[in-house]
């Protein structure tokens, strides 16, 4: 990623393969792509969709990769910690316990295949909050004879919103 991204400057029209792939998969028609300002992003490989105002001015984007445009990268968060890493619902929270330990923001409710692969060599912990014990579970049960180990810890919010003794008490002292 450029020092100079995300600017404006850096998002463009959505290439043909984006805008087919739009068609078929959820019947999105090109003049609603063009009416709804969806572009892309070159540098990330995402399709940014425009937050837009009563007035149809674009206030923010929201980026979604999707592998059958181009294979999705994890981003790890890195921090010595052998063998071991976190995954958590969301960048900030990765970010946050990247003082610490590995992690990575899942963003999603499956791992990626790629993605697998780079995980296999470690011990997993799944960490996401009490809204998302069943969605722990799931991952677990469906994930658990790719990695080394796969541990659920249980918490009470997300990392993003605890305090560093709440990390501690809640993450890293599990973390064995």
């Amino acid at each position: 990623v450029s020092k100079r991204y995300p600017y404006i400057g850096e998002i463009c029209q959505l290439p043909d393969k984006a805008s087919s792939f739009l068609f078929k998969k959820f019947g999105i028609l090109e003049v609603e792509l063009r009416r709804n300002k969806v572009m892309w992003c070159p540098i990330t490989k995402r399709v940014m969709y425009s937050i837009l105002s009563s007035e149809n001015k674009v206030l923010g984007y929201v980026a979604r990769i999707y592998k059958e445009i181009n294979e999705r990268k994890f981003t790890f968060c890195t921090k010595k910690c052998e063998g071991k890493i976190v995954l958590v619902e969301n960048i900030p929270s990765a970010i946050r316990l990247a003082r610490h330990t590995k992690s990575v923001a899942l963003m999603s409710n499956t791992i990626p295949a790629n993605a697998l692969s780079e995980l296999s060599k470690y011990t997993v912990y799944i960490v996401l909050d009490e809204d998302a014990t069943a969605q722990s579970i799931r991952l677990k049960e469906k994930y658990s004879l790719f990695f080394k180990e796969c541990k659920i810890i249980a918490i009470t919010k997300d990392p993003k919103d605890m305090s560093e003794i709440e990390l501690s008490n809640q993450i890293l002292e599990k973390l064995s």
